[in-house]
């Protein structure tokens, strides 16, 4: 917030108005772009066939609505620098962000 310049309260006030933004793109267009960052986009996933883990029983899973999310080229170069060493200091196979 203080390197953006903003208060607290226009940082939250943004905050809003860009997840009122994404909800209503991802709901008409089924996908929402954040340039720099990358895509969420709406996906399907099929009713399928499922088991209730406890009893075994068969069940039936609907099909449903959820989210993937795309980062873009630049963003998972930077998290992934050649050499393996990430930005946290870490080498790979170490922590997760």
């Amino acid at each position: 917030m203080k390197a953006a310049g903003l208060s607290r309260s226009d940082a939250a006030k943004f905050y809003q108005g860009l997840l009122d933004v994404a909800m209503v793109q991802l709901k008409e267009n089924g996908e929402f772009t954040l340039p720099s960052f990358g895509v969420l986009r709406v996906t399907v996933r099929k009713a399928r066939e499922g088991r209730n883990p406890r009893t075994g029983e068969k069940l039936m899973i609907p099909s449903r609505k959820g989210l993937k999310f795309k980062p873009y080229k630049d963003l998972t170069a930077m998290l992934n620098p050649p050499g393996g060493e990430t930005p946290t200091g870490e080498s790979e196979g170490g922590t997760v962000l």
